[in-house]
């Protein structure tokens, strides 16, 4: 993984991490370095949150797009950053295929991510862009 920008200014602060061959394991390092950076930003109050979320999002980035367009391990970009009081992650890959809300029968491993987002995110949304797809979150962060 690298760590492609840092920069922390007064009123913005933003991380962003491009994991190039992402596959399962991916997805652990990189929802620890979100919380470790939301620890160090003094965001505790919503980093659990943004981690469960984050790895929702990066599993179905790594998951579909290594199905997607492109063969072999897929790219994923993370970009995180808390402007005033929100925190906003991005996670973006080489798929075009947009996620959908899904129900998923209570034996089903998986198909919840997006329900997790609908109910636990102030607001989410998912685009494309050049080369694949973003999906996004917000979380507000209350003020000490």
């Amino acid at each position: 993984m690298n760590v492609a920008t840092r920069s922390r200014r007064k009123e913005c602060t933003r991380l962003q991490i491009t994991a190039p061959n992402a596959d399962p394991a991916s997805v652990h390092a990189l929802r620890h370095r979100l919380e470790a950076t939301l620890h160090c930003w003094g965001l505790e109050t919503v980093a659990q949150t943004a981690a469960l979320l984050a790895s929702e999002v990066l599993t179905n980035a790594v998951a579909h797009a290594r199905g997607g367009l492109h063969s072999g391990t897929p790219a994923v970009r993370m970009t995180v950053s808390h402007r005033g009081g929100t925190l906003v992650v991005e996670v973006g890959d080489t798929s075009v295929r947009l996620p959908r809300m899904r129900q998923a029968a209570d034996e089903d491993e998986n198909g919840r991510g997006m329900l997790l987002l609908q109910a636990l995110a102030d607001k989410w949304g998912a685009e494309s862009v050049r080369g694949g797809k973003k999906v996004w979150f917000t979380l507000r962060v209350p003020r000490s």
